[in-house]
């Protein structure tokens, strides 16, 4: 009886090893950058990292996947890096992304304001095809500044200063 109660037992088990639904394939990915919640040093993922979604049908409708990203992460490693209602504006000038942002997104200051328009540089930049990003406030200014400007290959994910280097 003890026999035919285990094997019983196990039978119901089984269900729950191995055979997870697998994930439906990333048709149309794109990648969404924020900041991350564990600090780590010597890696390029030490403070900003992207999180790739799913653009579905919708790849090409820039409006909306920035919403989606102003929405936050998905990934539980991730931080939300802009206030809740957060809300921008874009407009591709050339090789530049002209990113108009609303007083929510203003309120950042300090390190806070740079690590989040440096994701929301490497986020426009990817979407847009564009290098740079201007980013500016609606009638206010970010931080007493008018505008901040960045570029893709201006933002250091890696500082390597602390590295000692072998004088020989």
């Amino acid at each position: 009886m003890k026999k035919l109660l285990c094997i019983l037992l196990a039978l119901c088990l089984l269900p729950l090893f191995g055979c997870a639904q697998p994930e439906d394939p990333i048709e149309n990915p794109v990648f969404f950058y924020y900041r991350q919640k564990a600090l780590t040093y010597d890696n390029e993922n030490s403070v900003i990292t992207k999180e790739l979604r799913d653009a579905g049908s919708r790849k090409d409708d820039t409006s909306y996947l920035l919403e989606q990203y102003l929405r936050g992460p998905q990934s539980e490693i991730l931080l939300r890096t802009f206030p809740r209602g957060s809300r921008i504006t874009l407009q591709v000038q050339e090789d530049t992304a002209v990113i108009v942002v609303n007083s929510n997104f203003a309120t950042l200051t300090g390190i806070d304001l740079t690590l989040a328009c440096a994701c929301l540089t490497l986020t426009v930049c990817e979407l847009t095809g564009t290098e740079h990003a201007l980013i500016q406030g609606q009638d206010m200014l970010l931080d007493g500044n008018q505008s901040i400007a960045m570029s893709r290959s201006s933002i250091l994910l890696l500082d390597s200063s602390n590295i000692a280097v072998d004088p020989a």
